[in-house]
């Protein structure tokens, strides 16, 4: 009998291609599962649906913005102990404040580093 090992299962959800092809990579080659939604709306129903260990959440996104996604998403049962990582480009102090408030585990701020992603990733998920 072949044990598999349980490998944890990150959301990204994010409008960016060439962001998503970053991360997902970074991802994959730490040996991650990868699930990707391309806006706040989808990433609600993904996140439902698939149960992921981990958010990797952005916020300027069509159709629902990051914030109003970080909210439903910590306002959902489904989702509410998700742990969440928003990766931004904003340098607006009290958008990130507000964000920091609301429950995330960290915040990155684009363009970031990918040894430090990965780290703080294996920091918040279990082995």
């Amino acid at each position: 009998m072949i044990i598999e090992d349980i490998m944890s299962k990150i959301l990204i959800i994010e409008d960016d291609q060439g962001m998503i092809k970053l991360l997902t990579t970074i991802l994959k080659s730490n040996g991650f599962t990868v699930v990707v939604a391309y806006d706040g709306l989808r990433g609600m129903s993904v996140a439902h649906d698939e149960k992921p260990d981990l958010i990797l959440l952005d916020l300027s996104m069509p159709l629902s913005d990051g914030l109003t996604t970080l909210r439903n998403l910590k306002m959902s049962t489904h989702t509410d102990v998700t742990p969440i990582i928003v990766i931004s480009g904003t340098r607006d102090i009290h958008l990130i404040d507000q964000v920091k408030n609301m429950g995330i585990e960290e915040f990155i701020t684009k363009p970031f580093d990918r040894d430090d992603l990965v780290a703080k990733i294996k920091k918040i998920l279990p082995e």
